[in-house]
């Protein structure tokens, strides 16, 4: 699970208030909560889906071991 970053919710809100961004992105139809550390939460996958961004993250390639043989 990402979360958005303290610099990427600043720089999609404008606000440094947790409270205010919190505010913001719930007005504007994000789903977002304040935690327990006071800190506005909202995940990364869901903000780029609601901006238009595909929702997508890349993912690692992971490597193909079916492709390796065993030896012996």
């Amino acid at each position: 699970m990402m979360l958005l970053t303290e610099d990427e919710l600043r720089s999609a809100t404008g606000f440094t208030q947790a409270d205010k961004q919190h505010r913001f992105f719930c007005a504007n139809g994000f789903k977002s909560i304040l935690g327990g550390d006071n800190r506005c939460k909202i995940l990364r996958e869901h903000y780029y889906q609601k901006m238009g961004m595909g929702g997508k993250l890349k993912q690692k390639k992971q490597p193909n071991f079916s492709l390796v043989r065993k030896n012996g």
